[in-house]
């Protein structure tokens, strides 16, 4: 069985309340008056009801406890829980005039008929959840009476599968009747009743007075243990401010870290484009001092200087000019030429001739004129991109060179940073040492609340046996004649409980101490393990190197683990092969820290699951620090 989900729709103080559970570890946590018993009552009422363990009375007061505090009309709730692979929503309404309990297979919603529960929970009843699953500290009771009661739980639960048949106190009273009956039977001591009686009265009016006592020191440890939780809450909140701080320094520090690793990266990148950019610069820069110019103004003049020349030859145009006038000059002179005769017109013809030659190599000279300045030009043009890049390479060499001196310097002021932090002294106030001292006064002031508790309940206890010894004595001047009779069934009994007690202790015994001596061995990591109860309900553990301790020889807190040991085991033998829920309500109080931890760790590992119960943050601290993983579950 594992429950996943409870609502408590109306259920005391809870209106609509709804937890939710998973497999592992559950701490369900909350201050005290927060509910953490209704909730557990709840748990136990949707799988038994409200029938109650303990009579009538018992029954009523619970009851009448828990009818919701607003809607008492509305008196009802529901849960969800895994059985053998399947969701199950069992849903009880506890108003006696309307009473109803269901169960519904969620996979296909189908509602149980009542042959079906009453199998459903078939061989686990309100004992059996009380002495197995369902765990609560023995931190009130004395060593001495601790072992008393893991003696008796052992002989109980080997003899009758059950620590609700207490089988020797049991003989032991009949036993006991038997003998008082025998010895009332023998005489008429109706004179010696009497006086038993005013005995009797004058115990009860002496215990009455010591209950009030008693009160009064239960009442007085309650408000010492509240005011010291209301400093462990302030120390608690002052904890946490200084390690807020040391997160908030710590998170400062890796973001210095990263930001230098971020900024030394873009470091090394831009000194590696600044000397790709300073290369280039170099090889552009020789480029044009070859060609003697170094600026976009000397270039420009240059291009300016070759536009203004002109492309015709003027000396060659001169000559042209001068073989052409004397040409004409001669042909002016000598108008009447005749070719027959070659002295009259070689001159003009030598004219014509030089004329076009020049003409001729004019053409000539004025396209290679052209054509150099054309070439000039576009050597200039080239020049002048090689300046504008000689230029851009210079402002990204410059823009690079800037940059490295921002990273420098802000890696600078970075390592002082650091540096700074790092010579910063760490806070050194231990809140936790100061919260353990007021946690252990709280545990010594809850020790006597315990105390005093226990002695107040043995106060009433006594009272009760008296007012019932009163009782009994007061009905058996009216028995003395039913004597032999009672003597007969006595005997009949006895008889029989030794029988069935026998019958069982012997195929039930071995199985228990097997299964206890593994949970005791994990929860002690080892250092106990072979836990034995024999015939005669001696109880002994096995330590490290083989030695064998007897029961009261170990300390308290190794008596309450044998105690949750036997109880684990117990629960396993009952629920078999189905998972299970252990339920822990304040088990933990009287152990230490490190009993505590080795046994959160064991259930962690090897228990499906765990709803543990809690006023304190010990256990989820516990968990935190072995790395368990749980369910935090607050109530409010």
């Amino acid at each position: 069985m594992v429950i996943k989900k409870v609502c408590l729709e109306n259920f005391g103080k809870f209106h609509n309340k709804v937890l939710e559970f998973s497999d592992g570890v559950n701490l369900l946590y909350g201050e005290n008056e927060a509910g953490k018993t209704t909730i557990h009552t709840f748990i136990k009422a949707m799988l038994f009801g409200l029938d109650g363990r303990h009579g009538k009375s018992s029954e009523s007061n619970e009851y009448e406890k828990y009818i919701p505090w607003d809607t008492p009309q509305n008196y009802k709730g529901s849960m969800v829980i895994e059985m053998k692979g399947e969701d199950y929503l069992i849903e009880r309404n506890f108003l006696k005039s309307e009473k109803s309990y269901r169960i519904t297979r969620l996979s296909d919603d189908k509602i149980l008929d009542q042959h079906e529960m009453d199998e459903f929970f078939y061989g686990f009843d309100e004992n059996c959840y009380y002495n197995t699953i369902s765990i609560s500290q023995l931190g009130s009771i004395t060593n001495s009476d601790l072992e008393k009661v893991l003696r008796n739980y052992s002989s109980n639960l080997g003899s009758s599968k059950t620590t609700e048949i207490d089988v020797e106190a049991a003989l032991n009273h009949l036993e006991d009747t038997k003998e008082r009956l025998m010895e009332e039977s023998g005489a008429d001591r109706k004179e010696s009743l009497e006086k038993e009686i005013a005995a009797i009265k004058q115990q009860i009016e002496e215990l009455e007075k010591e209950e009030k006592i008693e009160i009064a020191a239960v009442e007085k440890s309650r408000e010492s243990v509240g005011k010291l939780k209301t400093k462990v809450r302030a120390l608690e909140v002052l904890d946490n401010v200084q390690t807020e701080r040391q997160l908030k320094r710590n998170m400062d520090q890796e973001s210095l870290m990263q930001r230098s690793d971020v900024l030394s990266e873009d470091l090394d990148k831009l000194k590696k484009d600044k000397e790709k950019s300073d290369k280039h610069m170099s090889e552009l820069k020789e480029l044009l001092d070859i060609h003697g110019v170094s600026t976009r103004d000397e270039v420009e003049r240059e291009m300016e200087n070759i536009m203004s020349k002109t492309n015709i030859p003027v000396t060659v145009l001169a000559l042209i000019v001068v073989a052409f006038g004397i040409g004409v000059g001669c042909f002016i002179a000598n108008p009447h030429i005749d070719f027959s005769d070659s002295s009259t017109w070689i001159k003009e013809m030598l004219c014509a001739f030089a004329t076009l030659f020049f003409t001729l190599l004019f053409v000539i000279m004025y396209f290679m004129k052209k054509n150099n300045k054309t070439k000039k030009m576009l050597l200039m043009k080239e020049l002048k991109i090689s300046v504008d890049r000689y230029e851009a390479a210079k402002s990204e060499s410059d823009y690079a060179q800037r940059q490295i001196n921002i990273i420098e310097a802000e890696l600078r002021s970075i390592s002082y940073k650091l540096k700074e932090e790092e010579d910063k002294p760490e806070e050194t106030s231990d809140y936790n040492s100061e919260i353990d001292d007021v946690s252990k006064q709280i545990q010594s002031k809850k020790e006597e609340k315990s105390q005093a508790q226990f002695k107040l309940e043995q106060k009433k206890e006594s009272l009760l046996k008296a007012r019932q010894q009163l009782e009994r004595y007061e009905l058996r001047l009216e028995k003395v004649d039913a004597i032999e009779c009672d003597l007969q069934a006595i005997d009949e009994a006895m008889a029989t409980i030794r029988e069935i007690s026998e019958e069982i202790r012997k195929s039930f015994g071995k199985e228990i101490n097997e299964k206890a001596s593994v949970y005791m061995n994990h929860i002690t990591n080892g250092k106990y393990d072979n836990f034995q109860v024999d015939d005669e309900m001696n109880i002994t553990i096995e330590g490290r190197g083989g030695r064998v301790i007897a029961v009261d020889r170990l300390s308290k807190g190794t008596v309450e683990q044998m105690y949750m040991a036997l109880r684990l085991a117990a629960a396993e033998i009952i629920f078999e092969d189905d998972t299970k829920p252990i339920l822990l309500d304040d088990a933990f109080v009287m152990y230490d820290n490190k009993r505590m931890g080795s046994t959160i760790k064991f259930m962690a590992e090897h228990l499906e699951q765990i709803i543990a119960f809690s006023c304190h943050t010990r256990e989820k601290v516990m968990a935190d620090k072995l790395g368990i993983e749980y369910k935090l579950v607050i109530i409010d």
